[in-house]
């Protein structure tokens, strides 16, 4: 694979008299293109491209952000009348898409579970500290011991952050817990390496790496989860977007460990988070803020809930966590369950995995093995 990354970056293809540009996203991207357009030009019968996504990665792709290879493409097939689908996680967009300036709009099937399916083995299988320490006593072992490791018994810390590209809602995050001094003695995150072309954008904190234990140095070290997080009561989440509601691996992971959240996103994050049928915490956190509309009081409203965190003594942690360990269990318990089961997919792609197993073919290769019929 690598072979092919190198082969194609930095280059165009040409097909049909239309240019394609490389795409630093995706490596395969150029060639992945030239056969699905080879396969609608060799048959005639094909009317509809369905794209689905599952990563943030893929949705920069196919959300076109940028000019890229991908909405070339869907111009290319819309020019032709083939009808584009584009299915995968992101919902209840705040901004237009940004596809809108080819000059079509493509069917957006909003597939929130998406992400789910994607991380979940990544989470399970290639992290020492979710390996060691979640697949255990029936993969109860971290709600049975409040979220902590084996050998902390007591927390260390309010909350964590973890934040590496310097997003403006991550900046104007920061600063707020900067404002009410909440950094230093939390695990706060910060790796971005641009740290002198920032400074303009911070008004309070001054910017520096702050880095945890797990040495995080390219972007798919998501995966390595710092001890530092499992010595943490709760989480501050700051998402990957805020032009849409959208479920990256980090708020999929305290949902998937068992640890209280508050994200600052968009308005009505935690209200679609319910209306999906997770639980809130309500013991614990004041959600009023998820209605705020101005985003700066929005997050500084979501950071209160944190500053009164901090005037409980942390010996007294435990018994807060016992009062939402149930909410906690019922949330990990449905999130585990999403990727094995076959209603939480679109109707598209059941109707592609009944499709394979009828004919004894294999699964597509981001559908769990363990999938339910």
């Amino acid at each position: 694979m690598f072979d092919e990354i190198e082969r194609f970056k930095n280059k165009t293809i040409q097909y049909d008299n239309t240019v394609f540009n490389w795409d630093n996203r995706l490596g395969i991207e150029l060639e992945l293109i030239t056969y699905i357009l080879s396969l609608f030009d060799k048959n005639k019968k094909l009317s509809k491209l369905v794209w689905y996504h599952l990563t943030e990665f893929d949705f920069d792709f196919v959300m076109c952000r940028n000019e890229n290879a991908a909405g070339n493409m869907f111009k290319y097939l819309s020019d032709k009348n083939i009808e584009i689908e584009i299915i995968g996680t992101g919902s209840d967009f705040v901004e237009p898409l940004p596809v809108n300036k080819w000059g079509f709009v493509p069917k957006i099937t909003s597939f929130n579970y998406a992400t789910f399916i994607a991380y979940k083995n990544h989470f399970h299988y290639h992290n020492s500290v979710i390996r060691d320490y979640l697949i255990k006593v029936n993969n109860t072992f971290l709600i049975d011991n409040c979220g902590l490791r084996p050998d902390v018994t007591e927390y260390k810390h309010y909350f964590t952050s973890l934040n590496n590209k310097p997003h403006p809602h991550r900046i104007q995050t920061m600063d707020l817990l900067a404002k009410y001094d909440l950094i230093d003695s939390n695990a706060i995150s910060w790796h971005s390496y641009d740290i002198p072309l920032q400074h303009t954008d911070f008004q309070i904190w001054k910017p520096k790496m702050l880095r945890l234990s797990d040495d995080y140095q390219y972007p798919f070290s998501c995966n390595n989860i710092p001890n530092e997080y499992l010595d943490s009561f709760a989480q501050l989440i700051t998402e990957t977007s805020m032009s849409c509601f959208y479920i990256s691996e980090k708020t999929l992971l305290p949902l998937m460990i068992g640890k209280p959240f508050i994200a600052c996103n968009i308005q009505g994050f935690h209200k679609i988070l319910k209306r999906l049928g997770f639980e809130l915490y309500d013991e614990i956190f004041d959600y009023s803020f998820d209605v705020e509309s101005d985003q700066e009081k929005r997050f500084d409203m979501a950071i209160q809930n944190f500053v009164e965190l901090s005037k409980i003594p942390k010996k007294d942690l435990k018994h807060l966590y016992n009062k939402v360990r149930d909410k906690l269990f019922f949330n990990r318990t449905k999130t585990l369950a999403i990727p094995t089961d076959i209603n939480s997919y679109p109707d598209e792609i059941k109707e592609a995995i009944y499709y394979q197993i009828k004919n004894n073919l294999p699964l597509l290769p981001f559908v769990d093995s363990d999938i339910k019929l």
